[in-house]
C-alpha cells in the first residue's frame, strides 16, 4: 500500500485547510463567546489542536481496524470516557483511517482536558451538484499541470491573490482536482473534561455517534493494549507482498499499527466461541486496566437445568 496525500486526508491536512476549520469553528462556536479570556484561551486551543507540530500519525492495518471494530461499546459510554481518559498520555496524535477521514486529538498536560476532531470529506448539497458538474466538464481531459496553468494565469490577472494561489496549488498538489471539487469539509470537534463528554446535545446525530464510536474503539485499542507497531519514516517502505507492504511517500513519520498483540488463547471442548476483546483489571488491588484479546476458542459444554416454578 503506498501511503501519500492522495489517499490519507490526514497527511493533507495543510494550513489551507486548517484555515478552513478554525474560520468554521471561530464563527460558530467561538466568535459569540463574551468573556475575551474565554475566547483568546479557546483559539489558542484550537489552533494548537489543528496545526502539526508534535503531531504523531497512527495508521492502521485492515486486521487492526477489524480487532478495533469487536471492542463492544454502547451510546451510554459516550457520556463518561473516565475508563481511559485517565490513561491517556500528555500527547497529540492523528488517527489515519482513508482518504476522506481523519481523527486528531491532543492531551496538553497530565491534568488538562482532552480535544478531539474528526474531519470528512462529504458529498455536497443538491443545489450545489449542477455547478460541480459544470466545472468538471470545464476541467475535462486537462492534466493536473494544465490546471495550475490556469491557476497561475488568474493569479496574474489579478482575480486571486497570492494566498489563493498557494492554497489552490497545495490542494491540486495533495488531493485528485475532481475529487476536490467533488466533496466538501465537515467536521466534529469535542471536548472530554474531566473525563465526561463535552458536545452542544442538540448537535448530536447518528453521524456523530458513528464517528465517535469509531474513535473510541481506536483510541481504546491504542491506548490500553500492547500494540504491535512499525515506525516507517517517510520515502521508506516495510513488509513484504505477501504480509502487506507499506511504502510511505508522505514527508511525516508514520506509525503502522498491526493486530498481533497480546493475545491470550484459551482451548478445550464442545463448542466454539468467537474471538472478541476485553477489558481486563490487573496490578496492585486491581486497580489499571489495559484490553486483551480473548482468541477464538472451544468451550467445554455444560447442562443447563430447566427453570422450575
Amino acid at each position: 500500500m503506498i501511503v501519500n496525500r492522495k489517499n490519507q486526508l490526514g497527511l493533507a491536512f495543510d494550513l489551507n485547510m486548517q484555515e478552513e476549520i478554525f474560520k468554521m469553528h471561530y464563527n460558530k462556536y467561538i466568535e459569540p463567546v463574551k468573556d475575551m479570556d474565554t475566547k483568546i484561551g479557546s483559539m489558542v486551543q484550537i489552533t494548537d489542536l489543528l496545526r502539526d507540530e508534535k503531531n504523531h500519525h497512527y495508521l492502521f492495518k485492515e486486521t487492526a481496524k477489524d480487532i478495533a471494530s469487536r471492542i463492544k461499546l454502547d451510546k451510554g459510554k459516550f457520556e463518561d470516557f473516565s475508563f481511559i481518559t485517565d490513561k491517556l498520555p500528555v500527547k497529540k496524535c492523528t488517527y489515519l483511517v482513508g482518504k476522506d477521514k481523519f481523527f486528531r486529538w491532543v492531551r496538553w498536560s497530565e491534568n488538562s482536558d482532552i480535544l478531539v476532531i474528526c474531519v470528512k470529506l462529504v458529498e455536497p448539497d443538491a443545489e450545489f451538484k449542477d455547478e460541480i458538474n459544470n466545472m468538471k466538464i470545464a476541467f475535462s481531459g486537462l492534466s493536473d499541470n494544465q490546471i495550475k496553468k490556469m491557476v497561475l494565469d488568474s493569479k496574474q490577472a489579478g482575480d486571486i491573490t497570492e494566498k489563493q494561489y498557494i492554497s489552490l496549488i497545495s490542494s491540486i498538489d495533495n488531493k485528485n482536482f475532481d475529487e476536490l471539487i467533488s466533496k466538501g469539509y465537515v467536521y466534529y470537534m469535542w471536548g472530554i473534561n474531566e473525563g465526561k463528554l463535552s458536545f452542544p446535545q442538540n448537535e448530536r446525530n447518528e453521524d456523530f455517534f458513528a464517528d465517535m464510536m469509531e474513535f473510541v474503539k481506536l483510541l481504546t485499542f491504542t491506548e490500553l493494549s500492547e500494540l504491535e507497531t512499525v515506525i516507517l519514516p517517510p520515502n521508506t517502505s516495510v513488509g513484504t507482498k505477501k504480509q502487506g507492504k507499506y511504502l510511505n511517500q508522505s514527508n511525516s513519520k508514520i506509525t503502522i499499527v498491526d493486530s498481533t498483540w497480546n493475545k491470550v488463547l484459551i482451548k478445550g471442548d464442545s463448542f466454539r466461541v468467537s474471538g472478541h476483546l476485553r477489558l481486563q483489571r490487573y496490578g496492585e488491588n486491581l486497580s489499571k486496566v489495559k484490553l486483551i484479546f480473548i482468541d477464538e476458542f472451544e468451550k467445554s459444554g455444560y447442562t443447563k437445568n430447566s427453570l422450575k416454578n
